[in-house]
């Protein structure tokens, strides 16, 4: 008996510190006993992140629609929270990218939560920095969502990712993917600029033209093959070479 309890113990503690749900489930479906004390330790382990409790059940997407809306992966990852006013580290979660839904693991619940958008500052996920961008006075026509922030300086980077249902034919359930599109801007002086081309962005900085292009043959860089890796160099470089 005092095996069986150690073992309960551990399989427990190994749930609530990883908040792995795979390997948890495993042990749901080997016995109901192991299940319920995950769900208690989980539980008084929730008293000190009551506020993550503030949103609702998260619905996830058809199953049929191949592929999946996640960012990076449908595999829980681990990351931090700014979120109604306090900082969360070491949460499971993931990131919806057609919901624009941050989603926590959470026992308690039969799918899960899906957080308040508008009470998300910023979240980490995957070594990637997502900011919550507001439309205001500046920035009428952009859309009120999570911006993947690539790099931050006297100008920033942002880009806007999302995955849309598309289907390749009139029958939704049967040819219906999801199909990722990026939009990038570049952050100056509060204005949200739309980046398409290496010639936009240049354009927007064109007082320091000349070196950040001669910069980018020095470090051969390429805008076309790698816009992300681009669009990181030049602002940092940008931020380098002005006062």
């Amino acid at each position: 008996m005092n095996q069986f309890r150690s073992k309960i113990l551990l399989s427990g503690v190994f749930c609530i510190i990883f908040f792995l749900p795979g390997y948890c489930q495993n042990l749901v479906n080997a016995d109901t006993a192991v299940f319920t004390f995950q769900k208690q330790l989980f539980l008084q382990a929730s008293v000190k992140q009551s506020r993550l409790k503030n949103g609702r059940e998260y619905i996830p997407n058809p199953d049929y629609i191949k592929g999946t809306p996640y960012f990076e992966s449908k595999t829980w990852a681990i990351g931090s929270i700014h979120y109604d006013g306090g900082l969360f580290e070491n949460i499971s979660m993931l990131y919806d990218m057609h919901k624009d839904e941050v989603v926590v693991l959470d026992f308690s619940l039969p799918n899960n939560l899906s957080l308040v958008r508008q009470k998300v500052k910023q979240f980490d996920i995957y070594n990637h920095v997502f900011v919550y961008v507001f439309p205001d006075a500046l920035n009428n026509n952009i859309i009120e969502g999570f911006y993947d922030q690539l790099y931050a300086g006297k100008i920033s980077i942002l880009v806007k990712r999302r995955k849309n249902i598309v289907a390749s034919s009139s029958n939704m359930d049967l040819d219906s993917k999801f199909v990722q599109s990026d939009t990038y801007f570049l952050n100056k002086e509060g204005v949200l600029y739309p980046i398409k081309s290496q010639s936009s962005i240049l354009k927007l900085l064109k007082a320091k033209k000349s070196e950040i292009v001669q910069n980018l043959k020095r470090n051969d860089i390429n805008f076309r093959e790698n816009p992300e890796k681009a669009m990181i160099k030049i602002a940092a470089y940008y931020d380098q070479i002005t006062n």
